[in-house]
């Protein structure tokens, strides 16, 4: 399972919203701010972000102790350069997206009452971006603090200074 597949997480699916999610999937690489094309994909782009999706649903979702669904992870769908796109084309995107994705098994983990298409030449000032930074703290401040004891918070920290100072300590590993 790669690393960064774990379930304690919030997944930031990003997608250009201003090209058609049934254009073909093309690379781009920037080198000092010049775009290189990469390599062409036989998928189309819903096509490879359906396969995103799929891949974080079927490694991690699972379901609590009752049979509901568990807080996380989950993949919060990011459509950019809406800067190129007018009122009426944005809620277009977010109606496509949901539309795709609607009948899909990971639709449970998809933060579908948030996809949002943000300004990326006014992240600053852009709604959207004020939106999205919200969510995240949600989420962390929800899903992510664990709470642990002072006394292993201690231990950790005269453990570190032990181990600057030279002494006695071993790794774990070492202790097995």
């Amino acid at each position: 399972l790669p690393a960064f597949l774990t379930p304690r997480t919030m997944f930031l699916l990003l997608f250009d919203a201003s090209k058609d999610f049934k254009e073909t999937w093309k690379s781009i690489q920037y080198e000092e701010g010049t775009g290189i094309p990469g390599e062409e994909s036989n998928m189309t782009i819903i096509e490879l972000l359906d396969r995103w999706m799929a891949t974080i649903h079927s490694h991690l979702s699972g379901k609590t102790k009752q049979g509901g669904l568990v807080d996380y992870p989950r993949i919060l769908g990011i459509g950019t350069h809406g800067d190129l796109l007018n009122e009426e084309q944005k809620r277009k995107v977010i109606e496509d997206f949901d539309k795709y994705c609607g009948e899909k098994a990971y639709y449970e983990i998809l933060d579908n009452e948030e996809i949002l298409v943000v300004d990326n030449s006014r992240a600053r000032t852009d709604p959207e971006f004020r939106k999205l930074h919200e969510i995240i703290r949600q989420f962390a401040t929800k899903n992510l603090v664990v709470k642990t004891p002072v006394s292993w918070v201690l231990f950790r920290k005269v453990l570190q200074i032990f181990s600057k100072e030279s002494k006695n300590v071993i790794s774990f590993n070492e202790a097995k």
